[in-house]
């Protein structure tokens, strides 16, 4: 069925499942905008390609308030990026999302949005040599040769901790005293756990399903791995998400909201 199978490494590809939608929500006065993720700064999908090789940004959302205009990105391992304005990083990890991968605004505990916290509990944007010495021995020993995206401080009444972005591996965390705690958001390591598919050496079942649900719709790549497993293939579409398929070639379902389950 499958003639070759190649090492993964998608470039981004810019998919979503609706265009330049506003969402309804007059709480504390923010709206929320799912855009299409070519509508997202140069500098954001740039990042995104460069930082976050074999994912895909499954949606985006802009997202303003009174004080402050905010892109959120979530990829399809369910990755949230959370960009300025002028499209710098600013904040990662579902701890600070304000929006979930729908663009329903956070209401959940400590998934407060921007506009819900004081001031003083907005996460601290700092450098690696500010990390307690634990944290940054602990980096040194087990990442040596991987790269920091990102390093923030969250401190409110809910958690005090530092976040590390790592582009190899994903969202460290460390308690305050700079022990680790978890390593979050990309643990199961989804997109790199699959490889690349050539269009065509999909199976003919495949093809025929997309040719006759999304004839106009460009095929941005194709992937086989396992979730737990279980054999899927993905196949990426522009403007529609990851069609996934199972190893027969039987369509099982559409994701436009991260790739986890349910």
């Amino acid at each position: 069925m499958l003639k070759k199978i190649l090492i993964m490494s998608f470039s981004l590809a810019l998919i979503t499942a609706c265009q330049d939608d506003e969402i309804s929500s007059d709480i504390n006065d923010v709206t929320v905008t799912e855009i299409s993720t070519e509508s997202l700064p140069n500098t954001v999908q740039t990042y995104i390609s460069e930082n976050f090789v074999g994912e895909v940004a499954a949606s985006a959302f802009k997202v303003t308030s009174a004080e402050s205009t905010n892109f959120e990105v979530f990829l399809t391992n369910s990755m949230n990026l959370v960009f300025s304005q002028n499209g710098d990083l600013e904040e990662f990890g579902e701890d600070v999302s304000q929006v979930d991968c729908e663009g329903r605004p956070q209401r959940r505990g400590k998934h407060q949005r921007k506009g819900d916290r004081p001031e003083g509990d907005r996460p601290t944007q700092l450098q690696v040599a500010d990390l307690p010495a634990t944290a940054a021995d602990y980096l040194t020993t087990n990442y040596p040769d991987s790269t920091v995206l990102k390093v923030i401080f969250i401190d409110n009444a809910d958690i005090s901790q530092y976040h590390v972005l790592v582009k190899e591996v994903g969202a460290l965390v460390f308690d305050v005293d700079g022990n680790f705690v978890e390593l979050k958001v990309r643990q199961e390591g989804i997109c790199r756990q699959f490889d690349e598919v050539a269009i065509e050496d999909l199976a003919e079942a495949i093809r025929t399903y997309i040719t006759n649900n999304y004839p106009d719709n460009e095929v941005l790549g194709a992937r086989i791995g396992e979730r737990d497993g279980v054999v899927e293939i993905h196949v990426l579409v522009k403007e529609v998400g990851a069609l996934i398929f199972d190893e027969d070639g039987n369509f099982v379902e559409l994701k436009t909201c991260g790739m986890k389950r349910g």
